[in-house]
């Protein structure tokens, strides 16, 4: 933009600031209709507006406790919460191990020693009698078609029905 149009444009802008204030309702009449409004809106009895640039305010509601009003910053206190006294009548109940991560893919009996071959998400496993997986799950045995799981850190026996040998 050349120098003599952002001239133009700034000259422009500035005489329609100036009709904008020329053509404006005068300080009075804004700060009386604003102040009326609100006088309307909390229901403060007003004095009558004078012709000046102050108004007088006759009486300001003072509020009182009873109000339904919230605070607005409401009082906290640095004192721990209380523990509530009464315990439920029921203990919680023990943990529980979680379902067996493991879906069934196969078997297989090589010389009388069974492989039973596993998917534990995108991991494929083949594990026998005693293997331990991740630390987490000991092959118990595999007996009558069920494989026996022992979840290790709660010790707890887990069953996966793997099907009878043909």
């Amino acid at each position: 933009m050349s120098p003599q149009a952002k001239r133009s444009a700034l000259a422009l802008a500035l005489g329609a600031t100036l009709l904008a204030a020329w053509f404006a309702p005068g300080d009075e009449a804004v700060v009386g209709a604003v102040v009326k409004e609100r006088a309307r809106a909390t229901a403060l009895p007003l004095a009558e507006v004078s012709r000046g640039a102050s108004l007088k305010v006759l009486a300001i509601r003072p509020r009182n406790d009873t109000d339904d009003l919230a605070p607005a910053f409401p009082s906290r206190s640095w004192d721990p919460p209380k523990q509530k006294a009464e315990k439920s009548a029921e203990p919680p109940p023990p943990p529980q191990a979680p379902p067996l991560p493991f879906k069934l893919l196969g078997r297989f009996v090589e010389e009388g020693r069974l492989t039973v071959f596993l998917q534990q998400g995108e991991r494929n496993l083949a594990v026998h009698d005693g293997d331990v997986i991740d630390e987490t799950y000991r092959v118990a045995g595999i007996a009558g078609g069920v494989m026996t799981f022992i979840y290790l850190p709660l010790d707890q026996k887990q069953n996966l029905p793997v099907g009878d040998s043909n």
